[in-house]
């Protein structure tokens, strides 16, 4: 998505509009003529015959304009407006986004009122697009529409296991505090074979202990030595773990890690899938020239920025991430830049981690990232800082289709690939 500044890029004298207010079930459109008149809302539904309805409709009231300059706008609400998106691909018409706070803000304005209806939801839609304050939609492709579906099953199967593994911690805590202090976490082979097959304190204090000691020096390849299992053991003598309702816990924490098990091996399915197809986009890999940005990363980058396409430059990719910045200052007042936070999370997310690594791996981005601390920024906001430089090196890299180049000392910081 990229935003749009001049106004006679998106409203002319002879465009119309066609405002949808999109729903679960159903959605609402009316359509705004050149000279401003609205016609009255129509419901159509969200199926193949609910889409043509809309879209004969849409011929029919762009003959009666006689127009040839259709816009389609939408507020952003999920993924309900996916599916007509898709169906309006290829279509003549060109589809921008509405931002939802804006919406909300010129709800008012039409009647001073703060009322919310179907009927008046499209109509502030058009009031919004009409204001120009709209980004254009991008629909991934191919590989790049790929990835971003994987990138998303990888973060949602990571959001599952964590939570699997805050609900394994709590149980075990019950019956067999002391378990901590001989394992830190509960992801380990080691660990989970313990609590699949000696759920409780004291199935671990009978165990004998040579065998103990040479399964599960095994088990951790020789991170668990004698003296470390001899001193699990001890604990699990003198438990303070509960006694009463452990069998319902202990039939929990095995389904629990077994849960566990599973979804690290879905999440290694995707992030092979994820490689596999990020060989296929050859951009990947001047984003990957980068030392310290990861397979992961660039796969996440290309797939929520729809492989950059139809970008003119590094300032929409920032929006795009929420990476701008913005200010509220007044008179005497001068207020503290921040970022905007208005645009994809997970993009934000991973430029921020990457920032992370290429300040412990390249200089160039440490030695900036040490400037900032200098003139005395706080470690969060040099973070940031890094992560819109990263999105200009990126975007320029991707752009002249470059490597970067680690052994510059000046512009530029990229290198013609071989």
């Amino acid at each position: 998505m990229k935003k749009i500044n001049k106004k006679q890029q998106i409203i002319k004298s002879e465009t119309m509009i066609a405002a949808i207010d999109i729903g679960k079930n159903k959605n609402t459109v009316i359509y705004r003529s050149p000279d401003d008149q609205d016609s009255k809302p129509f419901e159509f539904t969200n199926t193949r015959d609910g889409f043509d309805q809309f879209h004969s409709q849409l011929l029919w009231f762009k003959n009666r304009y006689n127009t040839n300059d259709v816009v389609v706008g939408y507020e952003a609400t999920g993924i309900y407006p996916e599916p007509l998106v898709h169906y309006l691909r290829g279509k003549q018409v060109r589809l921008v986004l509405v931002n939802p706070v804006h919406s909300k803000r010129v709800k008012e304005i039409r009647d001073n009122s703060p009322n919310k209806t179907d009927k008046k939801d499209p109509r502030v839609i058009a009031d919004v697009i009409q204001l120009n304050c709209v980004l254009s939609v991008i629909v991934p492709e191919g590989d790049g529409a790929e990835l971003r579906q994987l990138i998303h099953a990888r973060e949602r199967a990571i959001c599952q296991r964590n939570g699997f593994l805050s609900q394994l911690h709590d149980l075990v805590y019950k019956v067999f505090p002391e378990i901590h202090q001989i394992f830190k976490s509960l992801k380990g082979k080691t660990v989970q074979f313990v609590l699949m097959n000696y759920p409780f304190p004291e199935n671990v204090a009978a165990w004998d202990i040579d065998e103990l000691a040479s399964k599960l020096r095994s088990m951790s390849r020789g991170r668990i030595n004698r003296s470390q299992v001899e001193e699990l053991q001890r604990f699990a003598e003198t438990s303070i773990g509960v006694k009463e309702g452990r069998n319902a816990i202990a039939k929990e924490i095995t389904h629990l890690v077994k849960e566990l098990r599973s979804q690290e091996e879905y999440i290694k399915s995707i992030e092979k899938d994820i490689n596999e197809t990020l060989g296929r986009l050859p951009i990947s890999y001047r984003i990957l020239s980068i030392k310290g940005v990861g397979e992961i990363t660039a796969a996440g980058i290309l797939g929520e920025a729809a492989c950059f396409q139809d970008m003119q430059n590094s300032k929409e990719f920032e929006k795009l991430a929420g990476l701008n910045l913005f200010e509220i200052s007044s008179g005497n007042h001068q207020g503290q830049k921040r970022i905007s936070k208005r645009g994809r999370f997970l993009l934000r997310k991973l430029l921020y981690f990457a920032s992370l690594n290429v300040i412990k791996h390249d200089s160039v981005f440490r030695d900036k990232y040490q400037s900032y601390l200098k003139k005395g920024k706080p470690k969060n906001q040099a973070l940031i800082a890094i992560s819109r430089k990263l999105i200009r090196v990126i975007f320029a890299l991707v752009r002249d289709d470059m490597n970067f180049d680690k052994n510059r000392n000046k512009e530029p910081i990229y290198s013609k690939a071989a």
